[in-house]
């Protein structure tokens, strides 16, 4: 199946298997909540101090790409995440939802993973 490349959510058309980069996300504030909206994109944390970012559970049912909905994070739901700050980043998700079978990840300065749902937990890579 070929990839198909857009300059933003809104020129979404085809079926999920496409690539999709979105806009940097800036965020400096000692919290942070992984919205849907994060989807492809890249977020960097470039804050002195701890942040703890909340993660939602995810929903078990197959992507959507038209944005005439509300997006969700489902199964195949990806974003990206780094941390230029000094401040360790910490994603903890809701209760009975894991990352990589753990409670939590934190990320260190310099550090970065892309966050991957399967629609029940998350996983990095």
């Amino acid at each position: 199946m070929a990839a198909f490349f857009f300059a933003d959510k809104t020129s979404f058309s085809q079926p999920c298997h496409d690539f999709y980069m979105g806009q940097q996300n800036p965020q400096g504030a000692p919290t942070y909540a992984v919205v849907a909206d994060d989807l492809a994109r890249l977020t960097t944390f470039n804050s002195a101090v701890p942040v703890a970012a909340s993660v939602p559970a995810p929903v078990n049912v197959d992507p959507v790409c038209s944005y005439g909905g509300a997006p969700t994070i489902c199964r195949g739901w990806y974003a990206v995440y780094k941390n230029i700050g000094a401040g360790a980043v910490t994603f903890t998700p809701v209760p009975g939802v894991v990352i990589d079978t753990f409670g939590s990840v934190t990320l260190t300065q310099g550090q970065s993973f892309t966050l991957f749902s399967n629609g029940v937990n998350y996983w990095t890579f």
